[in-house]
């Protein structure tokens, strides 16, 4: 038998292309980690990082968004071309720190119009696993043994102290639910003048506060 003869390498350029690769590596993950997900970036399923604080583009390709970890999950859906998300976003990513210090593992998917407008396979399958038809949508999901015990869906616009409550009670509805019960989502007013009237106050007291950083 023929002994296959092994090239000499030298260690000193070995450990040199293993940095090289090493920096590869790190540039193409860093190529998809985002301070915020906005219009411009490419669409699919980004995870927040809460360590680093930065969005994580974990899927494009494939199949819907499934949590298999167990725990709480809160996942907004997103489409660059809509403009009530846009003014969602200003209180969506200031939550985002309070959701996960509650637990939660905070979730986007992004596409440009539902199904429609959408580059990303993993993206437009989980719209349609989560039937979304309109946006925002936010979605809680309650994950145990591995299996979505219960799931709550909001469409529209969240005020911050509304994030809040729901994910606070969420858990109990959560378990209540696991056990069999039967139970209902938080109830939001929507078409409340006076809850528009405080959505119109928050976006303008945040636009102020932008200006003056």
């Amino acid at each position: 038998m023929k002994k296959e003869l092994k090239p000499d390498v030298d260690p000193e350029v070995e450990k040199l292309l293993d940095r090289m690769a090493a920096k590869i590596a790190a540039d193409a993950k860093r190529m998809r980690e985002y301070d915020k997900v906005e219009p411009g970036i490419p669409h699919g399923i980004y995870v927040y990082d809460p360590g680093r604080a930065k969005w994580v583009l974990e899927q494009v390709e494939g199949g819907a968004f499934e949590p298999r970890e167990d725990g709480m999950y809160v996942v907004y859906f997103d489409n660059a071309q809509c403009g009530a998300c846009r003014r969602y976003d200003a209180f969506w990513f200031d939550a985002v720190p309070r959701l996960v210090e509650k637990g939660y593992r905070a979730v986007i998917v992004l596409c440009d119009w539902f199904q429609k407008e959408c580059d990303s396979q993993a993206a437009r399958e989980s719209f349609r696993k989560y039937d979304i038809h309109s946006s925002p949508t936010t979605v809680f999901i309650y994950v145990e043994g591995g299996q979505a015990k219960h799931t709550e869906k909001y469409r529209g616009l969240l005020l911050p102290d509304e994030i809040d409550r729901i994910a606070e009670t969420f858990p109990e509805r959560a378990r209540r639910a696991a056990r069999g019960e039967k139970v209902e989502p938080l109830k939001i007013k929507r078409g409340d003048p006076i809850r528009s009237l405080r959505i119109l106050e928050e976006l303008l007291r945040r636009a102020t506060l932008g200006r003056r950083g």
